[in-house]
Formats: C-alpha cells, sequence, structure tokens
C-alpha cells in the first residue's frame, strides 16, 4: 500500500513540444501553400496580358471602322497615322487631329510600311482604304500580334 501511496504523489514533467515529424509536416504544407499561390500569380499575369493584347486589337479595329464612317459621313478623306514612338494611333483629317487611341503601357507598336507612306494609311472620302499593309506591336512579354488590312474591300483581319 505504501507504493501506491507514494506512485500517487510522484510528479512526472513531460514537456509538450513539437517532434522533428511534425515540423517537416508544417513545412511541407507551407510549401505547398506557397508553391500554389505563386503559381496562381503567374497566370493571373499572363491571363492579364493575354486580355489586353485582345483588347488592344479590338481597339484598333474599332478605331480604323469608326475613322472610315467618319470620312464616309463627312464626305473628306483623312489620314490614320502610327506614332510609334509615343505608341498612339492618330486620325486626322488636313490638319484637324479628330481622334487618338494609346496603346497599353508595355506595348511597343511596330513600323507599318505602305506603298504610298510610312505608318500612315489614307482613307478616301467614300471611306476606303487604298493600303494594304499590316499593324503590328508587341505586348509586354515581347510577342508579336496583327492586324491585317485588305486593299479595296475594306476588311480587316486579326490574325
Amino acid at each position: 500500500m505504501q507504493i501506491d501511496r507514494s506512485l500517487k504523489y510522484i510528479k512526472i514533467k513531460i514537456k509538450k513540444g513539437w517532434t522533428l515529424i511534425e515540423n517537416i509536416v508544417v513545412i511541407g504544407i507551407f510549401l505547398l501553400l506557397a508553391g500554389s499561390i505563386l503559381i496562381s500569380a503567374e497566370q493571373v499575369v499572363i491571363h492579364e496580358n493575354t486580355l489586353e493584347v485582345e483588347g488592344c486589337k479590338t481597339n484598333i479595329l474599332t478605331f480604323i471602322n469608326k475613322s472610315r464612317l467618319y470620312c464616309r459621313n463627312k464626305f473628306k478623306g483623312g489620314d490614320i497615322i502610327f506614332d510609334t514612338i509615343n505608341n498612339k494611333i492618330v486620325f486626322k483629317i488636313g490638319t484637324n487631329y479628330i481622334d487618338k487611341i494609346l496603346l497599353p503601357r508595355d506595348f511597343k507598336l511596330k513600323d507599318i510600311i505602305v506603298h504610298d507612306g510610312y505608318n500612315c494609311i489614307s482613307i478616301d472620302k467614300y471611306g476606303f482604304i487604298s493600303n494594304a499593309c499590316t499593324i503590328s506591336f508587341l505586348d509586354k512579354f515581347k510577342n508579336k500580334s496583327e492586324l491585317t488590312i485588305c486593299v479595296g474591300t475594306g476588311y480587316l483581319e486579326i490574325k
């Protein structure tokens, strides 16, 4: 009976802590979470660039069609000028600037070569474009995107 009493009063101090395997499991979970977050962030940047490229193509296409419609309605010829230094596209009739668009940040407009000018597309008073050319620009990742204008048909194609 004395042995039982003595065991009752013996206190054993057990330190509660982390074992090596628990530490490895926790670090592994943190690495998985960090990796998935980094992959997701990279995908967001790629998707954002894709959306900006498609938006830029659509804006250029709309700008050219609006310029053609303006010339047809006003019965005046005009010019679309591609400013590769400032990354903007300007529509003007004579010396009057009618409209302009800017390319997104980190995009680079390439030179447009046409048979009767350089970085300039002429629109006649009927809204027809007499110059065939390809408009190209580089996106954030230096991927080339192109829009093609066919002669006489007024057809614009996004490539």
